[in-house]
C-alpha cells in the first residue's frame, strides 16, 4: 500500500485510526467494537493483491471526519480500480462506501469490504437479520468455531464488553462471518460473497463492484480503567514449555552457528522427514548429525503417504545414530493431517523408540479443528502456526500473538487431556523467510508469542528455524531473537507467573530456585515507559543481549525493544 501517513479520527463517540485506506482500532470508552475496515481482492488462490492508494483526501473534525480514496489493485492480469467515500458523523455514524470497476478481465476469489470483530467479543451475545428480513441471536464463539457462526448477515448487533453495543449494516452483496482465529488471526471477520457460491470466478472488464458498511452505536459502554503498570503477581500454576527450533533445510549448520545454537540450551531441534523422497534415510542421518552439533534432542516430523510406511527402518536408523528423540509426529503426506490408521501404524513400528507419538495438523490450527484427529491415539497433540495468511503489517503481526490464546485453549478441549505442541510457531510460512524477524521486531513478536503460548499451557514450542536468512543465527550473525531465548535459556521449565498486559507491553515472568526474570516486549513501533508493581527488588533493566543496566524508576522501552528485569 502506497505511504500515506496515518492519522487518528474521531466520530462522536468513537475514536479510531486511519492507517493507508483502513480503518483501524474503531473504539468507545477504552473498548475495541471494531478491529478494522478494509477492501480486499484475492486472486484465484486467495493471494491478497496489494493495493496503492492513487489519492487520499482527510477532512477531520473534532467529532467527525470525511475521507475521500482512490485505490488500485495490479498484479499480473489483475487491474480493480475503485473509489470510497468514508464518513464519520457526530452522532456516532461511520460509513465505508467504495465503488470498484475491473479495468481487465481476470479471475477472482472474492472483491469487497471486510469488516474484523476483534477477539475481545468472544461469548458476546449478538443479534443478527438476514437478507429475507429474517432474524436470529447467538453469542460469538469462545473456541474457535471450524465452520461460518454466522451466515446471511443484512445487519449484526454486538456487544462489545461493559453495556457496549454496535450495530454494523451491510449493502451490496450477501455477507457472512469467518473466525479467522482459525488461522490466528485475533478476529472474525465479516465478508462478501458466501463461500458456497463457486470460486474462483471470472470478472469481465467493466464489471462494477458497489459495497457499504455502517456502523452505529447502539449502547455506550463503560469507560475502561487504564492501567498504569505492569504487576506481577504470584505463580499461575504454568511451567514454562519446552523451547526448541526447527533445523533448516538445504544448508548445514556452521560451527559458529552451531556454538551459538548449543549455547541456547535447547530442549530439542525439529527434523521434517518425507517418507516418499528416496533419499529420506540420508535425510534422516544428516538430522541427527545436526541435532548433535547442537546438543540437542529431535523431534521428528514425518511425513508419510500410507500408513504402511517404513516405520521400523526409521526406528533402526535412529537406534543405530544413538540420537535422543523427544517425540514423532506423524502426517499424511497429503492432507498434512494424522489419520488414525497412521498413527496406529506409526505407534506399532516404532515401538522400540519408546517416544511419544504426536500428531494433529502440520499446517494451520484449521486443518487440526476441521479434521480433528483421534486424540486416543496420540501422546501428543501437535499443531502448527504462523500469522499472515490474510495481512502481513506489523500492527497485524502484533495484534494477531493474542489468538495463539484462542488456538491453544481450542486444541485442548479436542486433546483429551493430552500435552499441545506448538510446532513450529513461525511469523510467516516455512518457506518465507520474513526479514523482520532479524530485527528487534522479531525478538518483541517471539517474547509476546512465548508469553501467550506459556500462559495458555503449551507443553513445547518449536520457534523459527535454526540458522539461514529465517533463522535464529545467520553465519557471524545472531539476531535478536537468538539473544531473546538466551535470556530464557537458564529458566527451562520455570513457574510462570501471573502477569497482565500494560498498554503496548507484553510480558514473560518467570521463576525457579529463588529467581525471578521478567521480560518485557514492546509491540508498539513507538517508545513506550515500563512501570513495575509486585518486584520490589528489581532496580535495574537492560536491553536482551547486553549486560549494561539502566534504571528502572525512569525506564523507556524504544520501540520494538524488549527489556530484561531480575528480581
Amino acid at each position: 500500500m502506497s505511504h500515506f501517513t496515518d492519522c487518528s479520527l474521531r466520530a462522536g463517540p468513537w475514536s479510531l485510526d486511519l492507517v493507508g485506506a483502513d480503518l483501524r482500532g474503531i473504539r468507545a470508552g477504552g473498548r475495541e467494537a471494531v478491529q478494522r475496515v478494509y477492501v480486499a481482492v484475492r486472486d484465484r488462490s486467495w493471494g491478497t493483491v496489494p493495493a496503492r492508494i492513487v489519492e487520499r483526501r482527510v477532512e477531520a473534525g473534532s467529532d467527525s471526519f470525511r475521507i475521500d480514496l482512490a485505490v488500485e489493485h495490479r498484479r499480473e492480469e489483475i487491474d480493480f480500480a475503485w473509489t470510497a467515500t468514508v464518513t464519520g458523523a457526530a452522532d456516532g455514524t461511520i460509513t465505508y462506501a467504495f465503488d470498484g470497476v475491473a479495468r481487465s478481465t481476470f479471475v477472482r476469489a472474492r472483491i469487497g469490504l471486510c469488516v474484523l470483530l476483534p477477539r475481545t467479543l468472544a461469548g458476546q451475545r449478538y443479534r443478527v437479520a438476514h437478507a429475507s428480513g429474517a432474524g436470529g441471536t447467538g453469542t460469538l464463539p469462545e473456541l474457535i468455531a471450524a465452520d461460518q457462526p454466522v451466515l446471511d448477515i443484512a445487519r449484526i448487533s454486538c456487544g462489545f464488553g461493559a453495556g457496549g453495543e454496535a450495530e454494523l449494516g451491510f449493502i451490496g452483496e450477501v455477507f457472512e462471518m469467518e473466525d479467522q482465529r482459525n488461522w490466528c488471526d485475533a478476529s472474525y471477520k465479516i465478508y462478501g460473497t458466501p463461500l458456497a457460491l463457486p470460486y474462483p470466478v471470472e470478472i469481465a472488464a467493466g464489471t462494477r463492484v458497489r459495497q457499504q458498511v455502517v456502523l452505529r452505536m447502539s449502547a455506550a459502554p463503560v469507560t475502561a480503567r487504564d492501567t498504569a503498570a505492569l504487576t506481577i503477581g504470584p505463580p499461575s500454576g504454568r511451567t514454562l514449555p519446552t523451547i526448541g527450533t526447527r533445523l533448516p533445510t538445504g544448508r548445514l549448520i556452521g560451527l559458529d552457528e552451531r556454538q551459538r545454537l548449543a549455547a541456547l540450551r535447547l530442549a530439542h531441534v525439529r527434523a521434517d522427514i518425507a517418507l516418499d523422497d528416496p533419499l529420506w534415510r540420508q535425510a534422516l542421518e544428516h538430522a541427527c548429525s545436526e541435532a548433535r552439533a547442537v546438543s540437542a534432542p529431535l523431534e521428528l516430523a514425518v511425513r508419510a503417504g500410507t500408513p504402511d510406511a517404513p516405520w521400523r527402518d526409521i526406528a533402526r536408523v535412529l537406534d543405530r545414530e544413538r540420537i535422543g528423540v523427544v517425540r514423532v509426529l506423524v502426517f499424511d503426506s497429503a492432507t498434512r493431517t494424522t489419520p488414525t490408521a497412521l498413527a496406529q501404524a506409526a505407534r506399532v513400528g516404532l515401538a522400540t523408540l519408546d517416544a511419544p507419538i504426536g500428531g494433529g495438523s502440520d499446517e494451520h490450527f484449521c486443518a487440526l479443528n476441521r479434521e480433528r484427529p483421534d486424540a486416543s491415539v496420540l501422546d501428543v497433540v501437535a499443531f502448527d502456526l504462523h500469522h499472515q495468511v490474510h495481512a502481513r503489517d506489523d500492527r497485524s503481526m502484533m495484534e494477531n500473538v493474542a489468538a495463539i490464546d484462542d488456538a491453544l485453549a481450542s486444541a485442548r478441549a479436542l486433546a483429551g487431556g493430552r500435552p499441545i505442541a506448538l510446532t513450529p510457531l513461525t511469523i510467516d510460512s516455512r518457506s518465507r523467510a520474513d526479514a523482520r524477524m532479524r530485527s528487534d521486531f522479531g525478538a518483541a513478536w517471539l517474547c509476546a508469542a512465548l508469553a501467550r503460548a506459556a500462559s495458555s499451557g503449551a507443553a513445547s514450542v518449536t520457534c523459527l528455524e535454526a540458522a539461514g536468512p529465517a533463522g535464529l543465527v545467520d553465519g557471524s550473525d545472531a539476531f535478536a531473537t537468538c539473544h531473546l531465548l538466551g535470556e530464557i535459556a537458564p529458566f527451562a521449565q520455570a513457574a510462570v507467573l501471573t502477569t497482565g498486559d500494560c498498554g503496548d507491553l507484553r510480558v514473560l515472568a518467570l521463576q525457579t530456585s529463588g529467581r525471578t526474570r521478567v521480560l518485557i516486549a514492546n509491540v508498539s513501533p513507538e517508545p513506550r515507559p515500563v512501570r513495575i508493581e509486585g518486584l520490589a527488588s528489581a532496580r535495574t533493566w537492560r536491553h536482551i543481549g547486553r549486560s549494561d543496566p539502566h534504571t528502572l524508576a525512569d525506564a523507556t522501552l524504544t520501540g520494538y525493544g524488549v527489556a530484561v528485569v531480575d528480581g
